[in-house]
């Protein structure tokens, strides 16, 4: 019976995946419609460069795998500061987990991504399954290494008969301070991100600048063989250094 509601919580509760998926094969398929129509000028163009359609596909989801990876380590983050809060103040292990959750519900509602992946954990306190079984679960369907991390710890204090309470507040001290630096550098990223944002977004406002202002500039760059694979080689060039660009900006945290 729990591992049937466990399931269902977290099918429920499967961070938007699905959403994700959908949002990014429409910004996938954006991306083609959108080169088609800038590079060729033409509806049939947009065929062959479906099968860029999996490459675009698959930058977007990463990066929306990466937001959701942030926000769920920010929440992972505050959720242990709770948890080791409240056990200074004398609760219990499972009293400290719950009024970590209830602490995540009234800040940011019953939605939130993690205080769902909770709920099965509260569950099973009611259940009597042990803390360590739960947290190793936890950490299994929320993909955060911090949550990895932090419940092989409480596994090995548990069955080391360690002072809980210190160890908790250590490590989650480390966790904390290790998320701290994460954010101090994206956001030293976050500007020479927005930087090549607006650099890759130059060439198509100038080249509307001109076609607006001169209209008929480009007209011999389409519907010809030639204009076709200048065009394609621009298309190329401008693929490769977005993805060089990406991988600069790139640092693993």
């Amino acid at each position: 019976m729990m591992k049937s509601f466990r399931l269902r919580v977290l099918r429920d509760a499967s961070f938007n995946r699905e959403e994700l998926d959908k949002k990014a094969l429409l910004t996938a398929f954006g991306y083609v419609v959108f080169f088609g129509w800038f590079f060729y000028r033409s509806i049939w163009a947009m065929a062959p460069l479906t099968a860029l359609l999996p490459v675009f596909y698959k930058k977007q989801k990463e990066k929306h795998f990466q937001k959701q990876q942030d926000l769920l380590k920010s929440r992972v983050c505050e959720w242990l500061k709770s948890v080791s809060a409240n056990l200074r103040a004398g609760y219990s292990i499972e009293n400290a987990i719950r009024e970590g959750r209830k602490e995540l519900v009234m800040l940011y509602g019953k939605e939130d991504p993690l205080a769902r992946a909770l709920k099965p954990v509260t569950v099973g306190f009611e259940n009597n399954i042990p803390v360590e079984k739960l947290l190793t679960q936890l950490s299994e369907d929320v993909p955060v290494e911090e949550l990895k991390d932090f419940s092989e710890i409480f596994r090995i204090a548990r069955k080391s008969s360690g002072n809980l309470t210190e160890i908790i507040d250590h490590t989650t001290t480390i966790i904390a301070e290790k998320t701290l630096v994460g954010k101090e550098i994206r956001t030293m990223v976050a500007a020479k991100e927005m930087e090549q944002k607006i650099m890759s977004c130059m060439p198509f406002a100038i080249i509307c600048y001109i076609s607006v202002s001169s209209p008929g500039y480009f007209d011999r760059l389409y519907h010809n063989p030639i204009g076709v694979l200048i065009m394609t080689l621009n298309l190329a060039v401008y693929l490769m250094s977005l993805h060089l660009s990406g991988k600069i900006l790139q640092i693993p945290v």
